[in-house]
């Protein structure tokens, strides 16, 4: 068997033998079921699994040792879970995820991300860390992703303000989601900063947005407009006017 589909049930525990016998699994989806604890080493005979889904579950923490090392997962989706509890710091559960390239941590409770949280993560491409607690802009964090980081969701999250150098070392991002932030306020200058391959901003239903710096896309304060958006979705925000010289518009 390759896949295995358990959705929509009212799974509550696994026990440690389940997988044994499934060796050859590469897709595994524990979704929207009553799951609050997982025990260790519960993956380790899954040595070719690439895909699984643990979202919409009651899981408040994963044990270090709930993965094979190594392993192929690519894809891993932990959202609708309150992780408020899950250990961060090395050695974590994600401590060994050479290969993940997708990771959904949205409506997971969290409030801060440790500074080696994605450290080892040395193929993400994707980040959604929507509708979670975190008022701040994880920049070091995010920094670990620097090479391969495309996609990141910030949105849902109690930020105030989008600060300069946010989003540093980020070259490769190609899109970035901030909408639907209930208490952001303004974008400062620079805070689009390194972002050099940015392609897409969805910056949207921002009620309280009302002021967006004119050097808000640029490297630094004496740089030319950057002309490497294709989309820009600024609506629903609380703006009146926006700078002529925030962007190449023409490039739209």
């Amino acid at each position: 068997m390759h896949e295995l589909f358990l959705s929509h049930n009212l799974i509550k525990n696994i026990s440690n033998s389940a997988f044994s016998h499934l060796k050859s699994l590469q897709v595994l989806d524990l979704s929207h079921n009553q799951l609050d604890h997982l025990q260790s080493g519960l993956f380790h005979p899954l040595l070719h699994l690439s895909t699984l889904s643990l979202s919409h579950n009651h899981l408040t923490q994963l044990h270090y040792d709930l993965f094979p090392t190594p392993n192929l997962l690519s894809s891993l989706s932990l959202s609708h879970n309150p992780l408020h509890n899950l250990t961060q710091a090395v050695p974590g559960p994600l401590s060994h995820m050479s290969s993940l390239v997708s990771l959904d941590m949205s409506n997971c409770s969290l409030r801060r991300l440790h500074l080696a949280f994605l450290q080892n993560t040395s193929q993400l491409s994707e980040l959604r860390l929507s509708s979670n607690l975190l008022d701040y802009i994880p920049t070091t964090t995010l920094f670990d992703t620097r090479a391969t980081l495309q996609l990141l969701d910030m949105s849902q999250n109690p930020v105030t303000v989008l600060p300069s150098h946010g989003f540093h070392g980020l070259y490769g991002l190609k899109t970035l989601i901030i909408s639907n932030m209930p208490r952001l306020e303004k974008i400062e200058a620079l805070a689009f900063h390194d972002l050099h391959s940015l392609a897409t901003v969805e910056c949207r239903n921002n009620h309280k947005l009302s002021y967006i710096h004119s050097k808000a896309f640029r490297d630094n304060l004496y740089q030319e407009r950057q002309s490497t958006l294709s989309v820009l979705d600024l609506s629903g925000n609380n703006l009146t006017s926006l700078a002529e010289d925030l962007l190449t518009w023409s490039s739209l």
